[in-house]
C-alpha cells in the first residue's frame, strides 16, 4: 500500500478511470469486464498480487456491477459450496460464481450484496 500512495495521483486516477470504463462496460460479459478491469488496476502497485485491494477499487468504482474479492468473502463461498476453493480461482471466475448467485438468490439484489454475504458468511 505505501508504494501505491507514493504513486503520482495522476498516474492512480489514470489506471482507476480505465479500470472503471471497463468494469461498466455492458457490451462485454461482466466476468470479462471484470477481467480487463482487473488487469488494468494490475498496472498500479499493490494490485498486481491477490484480489482483495484491486477489487475493492472495482468494486467502489462500479458498485452495481463489482465485488470484493477477499479471505472472508472466499472461505463464505467455499462454505457456501461446501467445498475447497482451488488456488488457481480467479477473479474472472469469481464474479461468474457471484453472478450466478445473484441470479439465484434475487434479481434485485446487486453484485455486492451477494459478496456482503458472503463475507458475512466467512466470518462465522
Amino acid at each position: 500500500m505505501a508504494k501505491l500512495m507514493g504513486t503520482p495521483k495522476s498516474e492512480v486516477r489514470a489506471s482507476t478511470a480505465r479500470a472503471r470504463e471497463a468494469a461498466l462496460n455492458e457490451s462485454v460479459p461482466l466476468a470479462h469486464a471484470a477481467d480487463i478491469a482487473r488487469r488494468i488496476l494490475g498496472e498500479l502497485p499493490g494490485c498486481g498480487h491477490g484480489h482483495a485491494v484491486a477489487s475493492a477499487i472495482l468494486t467502489a468504482a462500479a458498485p452495481q456491477r463489482m465485488a470484493v474479492y477477499d479471505r472472508r468473502a472466499r472461505t463464505g463461498l467455499s462454505i457456501l459450496i461446501n467445498g475447497r476453493i482451488p488456488r488457481w480461482y480467479t477473479y474472472t471466475t469469481y464474479m461468474e460464481t457471484i453472478d450466478s448467485l445473484r441470479e439465484q438468490v434475487a434479481l434485485e439484489w446487486t453484485n455486492r450484496d451477494v459478496d456482503l454475504a458472503l463475507y458475512t458468511l466467512g466470518g462465522q
